[in-house]
């Protein structure tokens, strides 16, 4: 599944060609879907470029350009899959402040987490087409195409939306599957495996 949804958002990529200064404003959601996002987020975020889980109702898992353009500059960004649901995020939230970093970290397999750190990354990396990454090497900002999850250098875990929003959008990642299995049920129906978007 993972590697099919990569060859689409590359796809994606070649629809937001742009001159190297403006790299990154590449928003081609549709307007409903960015209706959506802004009554969730308060705003579209400007590289969104697809949404790739959703609830019945509602984006849930965005999936963002790796170049983000904004104030006539263009900056990295590492979080691929952004979780945009409220309800979900807020579910999430309360695992993590109940001490959920450390206790996910200590119980996932370190093997099966370096993976997935690596699968979001050459996710990532898919996202850009050949100008782009030129551009990015130009710039120094490999790291695109090496950090984990979120941007995580160091393999371990972080923030558990982003590895939550990675196992909504790929079923593979164990951080995300922990934090899955210690939400309400409720919140646990709201998303079937990858159940993706129409802007119709």
């Amino acid at each position: 599944m993972r590697r099919a949804f990569s060859a689409a958002a590359a796809a994606h990529s070649v629809l937001s060609l742009a001159p190297p200064a403006a790299k990154g404003g590449a928003q081609i959601v549709g307007p409903r879907i960015a209706q959506q996002l802004e009554a969730q987020l308060g705003y579209c975020p400007l590289n969104a470029l697809d949404v790739v889980t959703t609830t019945d109702d509602a984006p849930a898992v965005v999936i963002a350009h790796p170049l983000l353009h904004r104030k006539k500059k263009v900056e990295p960004f590492p979080t691929t899959y952004w979780l945009a649901h409220n309800g979900i995020a807020a579910a999430v939230a309360t695992v993590e402040r109940d001490g959920g970093v450390s206790a996910a970290g200590a119980a996932v397999d370190g093997d099966a987490m370096a993976r997935a750190h690596a699968a979001y990354a050459a996710d990532r990396w898919a996202l850009l087409d050949d100008e782009e990454r030129a551009f990015v090497q130009d710039r120094g900002w490999d790291s695109l195409r090496t950090v984990g999850v979120a941007g995580i250098r160091d393999g371990g875990t972080k923030c558990l939306h982003a590895h939550y929003a990675h196992f909504l959008a790929t079923r593979a990642n164990p951080v995300g599957e922990w934090v899955h299995e210690r939400l309400p049920e409720a919140i646990q129906r709201l998303c079937p495996p990858s159940a993706r978007a129409t802007d119709e």
